[in-house]
């Protein structure tokens, strides 16, 4: 069977086993069988079923006993859930959910991020909202009751928190990381997703695109930009930290002039980082850098599209002297307002500066004659 094929009929499998997930349904079956104040001390220890994630301390002053007991009934509590994870009187709906996050892990390549996985499960199954309490009790399910199955990762500088199978070496997440990183600086600039991931489908001719792109999404070393860029997290492309390298993304991803209070929004909108960006500061720097060229009143673009600097006689002068014939004074206007996001009438006005434009005898419009002397 063709890889690809065999990569979209395993997936489809995961898919229809993330469906059948029942997490609240495990949850209360396990849970059935504790004491009433088992079941409280852990609903408050680790915030579930909606409720605030509590600490020892304010836990026993709930229920009047030492920090100490409280934690020898979680633990107590615990293993009683371990052991009954294994019961055959709650199989039916332990089982399938077990089952099908093992298979969700698995068809990801064995490691998992942790908001990753969440998102898997949200989009194939019944569950919507975090805010319902569900996420805290898979969570809860994985990191304490399927130890000897699922490894919570921990995150380190080099990668986020996450979900591994535990037969699964980490140096096969390592391996895939450290060719993307190669990749990349061997292309030196941010890649487009396409051919970001076929790059890495030729090194990794036995992983599918999803296992990848897992793999990637684990590492902090390696993001994606707001164009859907792939890079290096440290380039200013990928990760912008001043505000000129906002403004850029920005309009580059919007694709026309904009306003700058626009671009202003959409920064802080975009969430690039914990910092508000403010008009003034962003104004300023499209002012002051040549890379950006006021088009309008406020409304600046990316020189790069080809807009010229200068006011609208500029403009005007620089498409007459390309010119090989005097234009049409509509021909003109059309012309303007490729560069410039102005008035008709302020076109018309800035044509009858006789200094820099000479108007022909059939109407149409040349440089002024002194103004091609010094040309």
């Amino acid at each position: 069977m063709d890889h690809s094929i065999l990569d979209k009929v395993m997936e489809a499998q995961v898919n229809e086993r993330a469906s059948h997930l029942q997490i609240p349904e495990m949850l209360d079956a396990l849970f059935s069988r504790l004491t009433s104040r088992e079941r409280d001390i852990l609903t408050r220890r680790f915030g579930l079923y909606g409720q605030q994630q509590l600490t020892l301390k304010d836990i026993g002053s709930q229920f009047a006993i030492t920090r100490e007991r409280v934690r020898q009934i979680e633990s107590s509590a615990l293993a009683r859930l371990k052991e009954l994870v294994r019961d055959a009187s709650v199989r039916d709906v332990v089982d399938p959910m077990i089952t099908s996050t093992v298979h969700l892990i698995e068809g990801h390549g064995g490691i998992i991020n942790r908001q990753q996985l969440w998102e898997v499960i949200c989009e194939h199954s019944d569950t919507s909202s975090p805010d319902s309490g569900v996420r805290q009790a898979l969570e809860f399910v994985l990191e304490h009751l399927l130890g000897d199955r699922i490894d919570a990762l921990a995150e380190t500088k080099d990668r986020h928190e996450g979900w591994k199978l535990h037969f699964f070496d980490i140096e096969g997440w390592l391996k895939t990381v450290t060719s993307a990183i190669a990749v990349l600086e061997a292309h030196a600039a941010p890649m487009d997703e396409p051919i970001f991931f076929r790059s890495l489908s030729d090194r990794h001719p036995d992983h599918s695109e999803s296992v990848i792109r897992s793999h990637i999404r684990l590492s902090k070393r390696i993001r994606k930009n707001v164009l859907g860029q792939w890079g290096l997290h440290h380039w200013n492309v990928i990760a912008p930290r001043r505000v000129n390298d906002k403004i850029y993304l920005i309009l580059k991803k919007e694709g026309k002039p904009l306003h700058f209070n626009d671009i202003t929004q959409r920064i802080n909108e975009t969430g690039f980082d914990q910092k508000t960006a403010y008009p003034s500061t962003v104004h300023n720097e499209l002012i002051l850098d040549k890379k950006y060229i006021l088009v309008g009143r406020g409304i600046y673009a990316l020189a790069e599209w080809g807009y010229t600097p200068g006011v609208v006689s500029d403009v005007i002068a620089e498409i007459l002297s390309t010119s090989p014939a005097p234009l049409h004074r509509d021909t003109i206007i059309q012309e303007v307002l490729k560069r410039r996001m102005v008035r008709k009438s302020t076109i018309v006005l800035a044509l009858t500066d006789r200094s820099r434009f000479d108007r022909t005898a059939d109407g149409r419009y040349q440089l002024a004659q002194t103004v091609k002397a010094q040309g």
